[in-house]
């Protein structure tokens, strides 16, 4: 069965964690994900928190948490009638950590087109400057 993401993984607790068990998790997630104490980007780490802060909101409340155990059970349920019906199993990506990156960073990736284009302007512009060089020695 495919794992959907849910305040518990946010947190890092187990779906029957006790009150006080949730409540350590959020302090050290805090603590850990403080943007002054967090050695990625302060704005990364503001991020983290308004996650751990948003699912200890949820996970705090007797009521909210009992609806978004509900909420699991329905996408789980759902989940497992659409297998079923279709017969296929569904692609599972390696998910170990949390999903929080900086959506603002993206890896630059070329082609080897590209790169070779880069290299050959690399290697033109350097003749052009030696011999912009070689050029104004001679006149002055």
């Amino acid at each position: 069965m495919a794992k959907i993401r849910t305040h518990y993984d946010n947190l890092k607790v187990a779906v029957n964690a006790p009150d006080s068990v949730i409540r350590a998790a959020y302090k050290a997630l805090c603590q850990k994900y403080h943007p002054d104490k967090y050695q990625g980007s302060k704005e990364e780490g503001e991020r983290i928190l308004k996650i751990v802060r948003a699912s200890y909101q949820v996970l705090s409340d007797p009521g909210k948490r009992a609806r978004h155990d509900d909420w699991i059970k329905e996408q789980e349920a759902g989940f497992s009638q659409q297998v079923t019906e279709f017969n296929t199993a569904p692609s599972l990506a390696k998910d170990s950590k949390p999903a929080i990156r900086n959506e603002n960073r993206r890896p630059l990736k070329f082609n080897e087109f590209q790169f070779k284009l880069a290299v050959t302007a690399a290697a033109y512009l350097s003749v052009v400057a030696v011999l912009a060089y070689l050029v104004w020695n001679s006149l002055v």
